[in-house]
């Protein structure tokens, strides 16, 4: 999985959904609470024991500030509560990186279809020459699928080459 970016000076809220056998729960007392913590430095951003805010049923979430994302690095959340008497316990993380205007002017839908895409077609790319060539070999972990069985794809130049379209989640590249 890859980790979160959240630019550098942005107001972001990092968040938790709580499930129980699919459906979302609300833990125990409805408290979560979380802790940040620098994982580069080991200087605490939030405290532990710090109550995040109930937003609905199963989902909470703490809103950093401009000044929590000042400094550049990786970051952990490590998220605490409980259900029915039993401690449950949560690691995630981010990274602050360089300020990403075009990024920040997306709404969280369209950073979260963007990055699944990434991370799709990131994953998909395999070459023993490097870099993203798909003429080389049929790729297994591609999704979806071909609409025309032709063997092409995208040539070092990352057009496309041939007549096939790839299919990534409902999106149509040609």
């Amino acid at each position: 999985m890859r980790i979160r970016p959240i630019p550098q000076y942005a107001v972001e809220p990092v968040g938790l959904q709580i499930y129980t056998q699919g459906v979302l729960t609300n833990p125990d007392n409805d408290q979560v609470f979380l802790g940040i913590v620098n994982s580069d430095t080991g200087s605490v951003l939030v405290p532990s024991g710090t109550l995040a805010t109930y937003e609905s049923p199963g989902t909470y979430q703490f809103m950093l500030t401009s000044s929590d994302t000042s400094i550049q690095g990786n970051y952990q959340v490590n998220w605490a509560y409980t259900i029915s008497g039993s401690g449950r316990f949560y690691q995630d993380n981010f990274v602050v990186s360089d300020q990403m205007p075009y990024w920040q002017n997306l709404t969280y839908d369209e950073r979260q279809i963007a990055a699944g895409i990434v991370y799709r077609v990131d994953k998909s790319f395999d070459s023993s020459s490097g870099g993203p060539y798909l003429q080389e070999l049929q790729q297994s972990g591609f999704i979806g699928g071909t609409n025309g069985g032709t063997t092409s794809g995208i040539n070092s130049t990352g057009s496309m080459s041939g007549s096939t379209n790839y299919y990534l989640s409902g999106i149509i590249i040609n």
